[in-house]
């Protein structure tokens, strides 16, 4: 473990099954994304700190085409990391759907 003086937390690691998502109606999802960002900013007012959130989608390996889309890589290729960082700025709200956006396109 890291002590981090000053510094009662480094991020917040949130998991969400991709399994779940799917079977989940556009309102389910809404409503789940609406509790985790309240729990988020209750954390954050809480501790009184900004802090990065990593997000991890699980699961992945049951969308259908996954397993066709990844035999046609290269080794190499499968062992990259697959995601993003969304770049930090105090200028931005945070949650903008904008930067999730704008990282989308730059991949595909």
């Amino acid at each position: 473990m890291i002590l981090t003086p000053g510094a009662p937390l480094n991020g917040v690691i949130l998991t969400l099954n991709v399994a779940d998502l799917t079977a989940q109606s556009p309102a389910e999802r809404l409503a789940a994304c609406a509790a985790l960002r309240a729990r988020l900013a209750e954390l954050r007012e809480t501790l009184g700190i900004r802090f990065p959130v990593y997000l991890v989608v699980t699961k992945m390996d049951l969308l259908p085409g996954f397993s066709e889309y990844f035999r046609t890589l290269t080794s190499h290729l499968r062992a990259q990391i697959w995601g993003f960082t969304l770049p930090y700025s105090r200028r931005r709200k945070a949650g903008d759907p904008q930067a999730l956006q704008d990282q989308y396109i730059q991949y595909h």
